[in-house]
């Protein structure tokens, strides 16, 4: 998970910082910082490099709007990731010097002149020698959730990580939006406390807290986490393990956190989803890699979409509103703006369907089950069924 310009500008010294320009390229990869303030010369152009951040108290750049795209011309030439321009010296920037370097993905703050370069240089590489060693804890910790090295291996990674871990945990799971930058609140949110750990792992966040084996005093720790989640637009979907699972179980853990987290993004998109409150889909998991689960769906679910189609009817969305609604007809009906009679007909129809399919069962129950199916297959497939 690379260091972003949004990153940076959830750190300490960019408390009051603003950004002017380049809003939709706060995700670009800061490499590494330095300071701009000389006079440019061609040098510049041949030691810029990608994803350089620049500091600069603009006083070179001049008062002309010539100038300052003279100025800025190297960083956006050699698509360097963003500048910070201090307040010392400018208050702003032109327009069109701002297009300018909107155009050329070029993003650029202003920050004020009080907080002094060494703070910002040190805040920042701290982000990036700490972004390496996540790179290599992600791949330690994808041997973790492959379950592919011994418990030996697994504590000692874990100790590596947090020394100071306690003999239980619970593992947190929270996806991000693809291609948004990492959420630092987050991280921090994990981190700030000495028996809690967090890292970036592949498309998302894992957050270990560990405990001892008191179980008041470890249920209070889990129900802080679990209710002090910090929210964000870029969360789609979080998951937590089951309670007291020793260190040395740490892939069962992941795994449990991963997978709730799965159900949340299919099913209650941004909420926190606990792996013990899944129930059957628990069971259900078991059969994922089973031609039987497949088939389960698609006598029950896909005959009645394919029905639908044929039809232009909606037995399905109105099966899903039933369930939702407690299999109250009245209720189903103002959710979805018809007439109960509808809602009565359209669930009659659907049960005759799953009833030939399965006629010993309750039919919205063996509805309830194949959409749970219907999630799983959604799960490892990668596909998204919409209700």
């Amino acid at each position: 998970m690379a260091v972003t310009i949004s990153m940076i500008l959830s750190l300490p010294s960019f408390r009051d910082a603003v950004v002017l320009t380049g809003f939709d390229y706060l995700d670009n990869i800061v490499t590494q910082v330095s300071t701009a303030d000389a006079p440019i010369t061609d040098a510049d152009y041949a030691i810029s490099k990608p994803g350089d951040f620049y500091l600069s108290g603009f006083y070179f750049g001049g008062h002309s709007v010539e100038s300052m795209i003279q100025y800025l011309n190297p960083m956006a030439a050699t698509h360097s990731s963003g500048v910070c321009i201090l307040d010392e010296y400018v208050s702003g920037l032109p327009e069109e010097v701002l297009r300018y370097c909107n155009d050329h993905r070029l993003p650029i703050i202003l920050n004020s002149a009080k907080v002094p370069y060494a703070q910002v240089i040190r805040e920042i590489m701290e982000l990036i020698i700490a972004d390496g060693q996540n790179m290599l804890l992600e791949s330690e910790f994808a041997s973790i959730a492959a379950d592919t090295i011994d418990e030996k291996r697994k504590l000692a990674i874990l100790k590596n990580l947090n020394p100071h871990f306690q003999a239980n945990l619970s593992a947190f799971y929270i996806y991000f939006k693809e291609g948004s930058p990492a959420d630092h609140a987050l991280y921090e949110f994990f981190n700030k406390d000495i028996l809690c750990s967090a890292l970036y792992f592949q498309n998302g966040l894992i957050g270990l807290v560990s405990y001892g084996d008191a179980p008041e005093p470890a249920s209070s720790r889990i129900a802080y986490y679990a209710g002090s989640l910090p929210s964000s637009d870029r969360i789609l979907g979080m998951g937590l393990s089951e309670p007291f699972i020793k260190l040395h179980n740490i892939s069962k853990a992941l795994n449990q956190a991963i997978l709730a987290a799965k159900v949340s993004l299919k099913r209650q998109k941004g909420t926190l989803i606990k792996y013990e409150e899944l129930g059957v889909m628990k069971l259900l998991m078991l059969l994922s890699d089973h031609a039987e689960l497949e088939e389960f769906y698609e006598d029950i679910i896909l005959s009645i979409k394919d029905y639908d189609a044929k039809n232009n009817s909606q037995l399905y969305e109105t099966m899903c509103a039933y369930i939702k609604c407690h299999y109250q007809y009245r209720e189903t009906a103002k959710s979805m703006f018809i007439h109960e009679n509808t809602v009565r007909y359209r669930i009659g129809k659907a049960k005759e369907m799953i009833e030939k399919k399965a006629p010993d069962d309750d039919f919205r129950e063996t509805f309830s089950i194949a959409l749970k199916c219907q999630d799983i297959l959604s799960i490892y497939s990668g596909e998204r069924f919409d209700v």
